[in-house]
């Protein structure tokens, strides 16, 4: 089916409600063969009328997707090796001597330094 093809494929969808779908135990075994190729998707919900057996398969793949993922992250967590950081543009605004540029410096893995004066203006980074 198509939405079968379409998760073998997606990358980034993390939860599917197809509950009041009228969707049969084809399509639904359908879905569950795709699901063995899709990495991402860690919450399906399918209506009740589908065969126990194709939702027992598509449960223990859902499973082991999310399991898959947690260890994934641990052992980041865990590892010395540099990774790609998806990285955004980061604005603080606030009173003066409110923290900011020492949060900045924090963030950036750098002391405190009591000494610090004032940023007077924009510090840009």
């Amino acid at each position: 089916t198509f939405l079968a093809n379409a998760l073998k494929v997606n990358t980034s969808l993390a939860s599917l409600n197809l509950r009041y779908t009228q969707i049969s135990d084809e399509g639904a075994k359908s879905l569950a063969d795709a699901l063995e190729a899709n990495t991402s998707l860690t919450e399906l919900s399918v209506p009740a009328n589908v065969h126990s057996g194709i939702i027992g398969k598509i449960k223990a793949r859902i499973l082991s997707t999310r399991r898959t993922q947690k260890r994934k992250f641990l052992e980041a967590l865990k590892s010395d090796e540099k990774a790609p950081l998806n990285r955004s543009r980061l604005m603080f605004v606030g009173q003066g001597k409110a923290g900011k540029s020492a949060t900045v410096r924090s963030l950036l893995g750098k002391g405190f330094n009591p000494d610090w004066d004032s940023t007077i203006g924009a510090d840009i980074s």
